[in-house]
């Protein structure tokens, strides 16, 4: 399985993509990673959630699940987003921080 995550907008408009592999995690790593995405239910989430408010300095966030032959991309603004989507984001940039360096 493969996550990649993708933020834009913001005040200063960056862009920053973090991807991990399972395969490239210790056991224990990759069964978590697993746990959290089906907490999130990112596999059955639509492929765009709309914040009831936008604004210019918000993010937007992407977040494409890779696992065997399928692919799902959700597509979300910042004020959509679940606390176990939040957190499911977090994990994925600390272990692609963790992995890289």
């Amino acid at each position: 399985m493969r996550i990649i995550v993708k933020t834009s907008g913001g005040l200063a408009n960056i862009s920053r993509t973090s991807t991990v592999d399972t395969t490239t995690l210790a056991p224990e790593e990759a069964a978590d990673l697993e746990a959290q995405v089906a907490a999130a239910g990112l596999r059955d989430l639509p492929g765009l959630l709309r914040a009831p408010i936008s604004g210019a300095d918000r993010l937007t966030y992407e977040v494409t699940l890779e696992d065997q032959e399928r692919r799902h991309i959700v597509k979300a603004d910042e004020g959509a987003l679940s606390e176990r989507l939040l957190e499911l984001i977090h994990h994925v940039r600390t272990l692609a921080r963790t992995k890289q360096g």
